[in-house]
């Protein structure tokens, strides 16, 4: 199931691996299977962005602030749909994120009916999500 929020305190209270990158650091924080706190804010921060990954429940989160609002992706990948095909992707961290690390990521692509291919069914990208590092997070800068 993929479900869009836009407040952070709709975040479910889970131990996460990941990364939180907040506005007023020089580089993100570094989450290694252990809660984050949405509630507890300075007025004068914000989330840049965070990609999160509970791995116990298996859910998914990104958080984006655009424009000064909050853009959420939560995905159960426990609820993935039976005409999906996940694809696994693997991608260079940003070296303030880690100098060794590789993001990783599932994407999904469903089977959907396109007016425009004289109504034949065609792969479509549905989502993608952040499923942890490719060494579990421990060579951070």
């Amino acid at each position: 199931m993929h479900k869009i929020i836009n407040k952070l305190s709709e975040i479910p209270d889970l131990k996460f691996t990941g990364y939180i990158w907040y506005s007023n650091n020089a580089k993100p924080k570094i989450l290694e299977n252990e809660k984050a706190n949405f509630s507890n804010f300075d007025k004068n921060q914000f989330i840049i962005e965070a990609n999160l990954f509970a791995e116990n429940e298996n859910i998914s989160i990104n958080i984006k602030h655009i424009d000064g609002k909050y853009y959420i992706s939560i995905i159960e990948l426990n609820n993935i749909p039976e005409n999906a095909e996940i694809i696994e992707k693997v991608y260079l961290a940003n070296p303030t994120v880690s100098k060794t690390e590789k993001l990783i990521f599932k994407q999904c692509w469903q089977e959907f009916v396109d007016e425009n291919c004289e109504n034949m069914k065609v792969l479509k990208p549905t989502w993608t999500a952040f499923t942890g590092f490719t060494n579990g997070g421990k060579e951070n800068v």
